[in-house]
């Protein structure tokens, strides 16, 4: 019985650990990201992230993360701000495809964050938004 409880206390484990990693999405190829449209990506980022991310260099943590440099960090580690812990243990680097992801299905990409996205951003914003994130506001 002790075994059986111990096989079961791993699995559990693992099964816990494996939710938070999630799969590796498709890469945006970089022509369609420099074909996206900047300021419709502007647009939809600051009627859909900006109430509770900053985009630009050295500005502070709102209800969420600062986001400046994002695509250089790893999931879940900007210093001083105190994440879920699905995204302490991701374990994964931002690319444009993983941001692309986790729009498309913010409570289902990596379940039991804390980002009160109220829906999903639709395809047709996504690219764009992206592309407009990942240039420095100046």
């Amino acid at each position: 019985m002790r075994r059986a409880f111990e096989i079961f206390l791993v699995m559990a484990l693992v099964l816990d650990v494996g939710a938070a990693i999630a799969a590796e999405p498709p890469a945006i190829p970089r022509d369609v990201l420099a074909k996206a449209d900047y300021v419709k990506g502007r647009a939809a980022f600051q009627s859909r992230c900006s109430a509770c991310h900053a985009l630009a260099e050295g500005s502070a943590d709102l209800a969420g993360p600062a986001l400046f440099g994002m695509f250089k960090r790893t999931v879940g580690t900007k210093p001083g701000f105190d994440f879920s812990p699905t995204l302490k243990k991701a374990g994964l680097t931002w690319t444009p495809a993983y941001l692309a992801a986790w729009l498309a299905d913010p409570k289902g990409y990596l379940p039991d964050n804390n980002m009160m996205i109220p829906e999903a951003v639709p395809e047709r914003d996504r690219v764009n938004m992206i592309s407009f994130m990942m240039v420095p506001p100046g």
